[in-house]
């Protein structure tokens, strides 16, 4: 059947039936009336509005030129079709604020590619893009999104480790949350995926050695210690790494990792502003308001990147 085309105020259009639109009606209310809880039992309620159209897909415009595609009633994607529901926004602030820098994103851990597809597109300065993933059912979901969006990024099928060569297991309840498993534990939908280190990529890579400055995105259940023991020639590079802090972790071990034994400078966004830790590990902490939900981080020891974004920091802080 044909995909449901939806507008960024939620409209639909195309061959859309009642049912249908009640049901997306009711993804949309739900997302508004939850967003505050951090979408707390969304999951229930996306299961039973999925039967509506268990076949179908929904393509959200997100501005002008970028569009996301993923199945009807997803119980993570669907939460955007609310109006004003912004999604992981100190991450949009952070890609509006390197807008204008020359870079190319490394985004490892895309799923369905939702930041490949934004900062290759008009509105955050069409960057150049790899976006790497794990799962092949999730690839199938990033593959598309790339056509729909003029094959605008590469895409490529890997587990991110600390080694090259080999396979994974991968397990998890659902398609945003797998990670890697052990193979005699993993339950009966696990799935295999190849194993490459970011520096394997690097050197497989003609776009990113000619890159000038990279963005590297790291989003990979757990395992971002082992992917950036890994990625020693890439973050020597001017690379600004963006790692995720899971707010139930209170030991805040990424950042541990990244500020001792990386001696990365470390960011954090907090009302609206970017600005560089002085205390990176009790900053981090303060930060963590919900333990449902995970924050991202930013750190670098690129000369450039640590100009840009302190340069940026004093004039964030005036605007807010």
């Amino acid at each position: 059947m044909p995909d449901i085309v939806l507008n960024a105020d939620g409209v639909s259009s195309g061959n859309v039936s009642l049912f249908e639109r009640l049901a997306l009606t009711g993804l949309s209310a739900s997302s508004r009336l939850l967003e505050p809880t951090h979408f707390k039992g969304y999951g229930r309620i996306a299961a039973v509005l999925r039967q509506a159209a268990p076949n179908r897909h929904v393509v959200l415009k997100l501005n002008e030129d970028s569009q996301l595609r993923f199945p009807f009633g997803d119980a993570y994607w669907s939460r955007l079709i609310a109006p004003g529901v912004i999604y992981e926004p100190e991450m949009l602030a952070l890609f509006h604020l390197i807008r204008d820098e020359d870079y190319s994103f490394v985004d490892c851990g895309a799923n369905f590619g939702y930041w490949s597809v934004l900062v290759t597109g008009a509105d955050l300065g069409r960057h150049p893009a790899i976006a790497i993933e794990a799962s092949g059912r999730n690839m199938a979901e990033l593959r598309a999104n790339a056509a729909c969006n003029q094959n605008r990024f590469e895409v490529l099928h890997a587990a991110v480790a600390e080694i090259d060569g080999g396979f994974v297991t991968l397990g998890g309840p659902t398609h945003e949350g797998l990670a890697i498993v052990e193979a005699a534990t993993a339950g009966p939908n696990a799935e295999t995926a190849p194993r490459m280190s970011l520096d394997g990529v690097l050197s497989r890579s003609p776009l990113l050695q000619s890159s000038p400055r990279l963005a590297l995105k790291l989003d990979v259940e757990g395992v971002e210690q082992a992917a950036l023991r890994g990625a020693a020639q890439m973050l020597a590079r001017d690379t600004l790494l963006i790692y995720e802090e899971q707010g139930s972790d209170r030991t805040h071990a990424n950042t541990f990792f990244v500020a001792g034994e990386l001696g990365l400078s470390v960011f954090v966004h907090d009302n609206g502003v970017f600005h560089e830790t002085r205390d990176p590990v009790a900053e981090v902490a303060a930060m963590k308001r919900n333990p449902r939900r995970g924050y991202n981080v930013v750190a670098t020891k690129s000369p450039s990147w640590l100009n840009t974004l302190r340069r940026a920091e004093p004039r964030a802080r005036k605007a807010a």
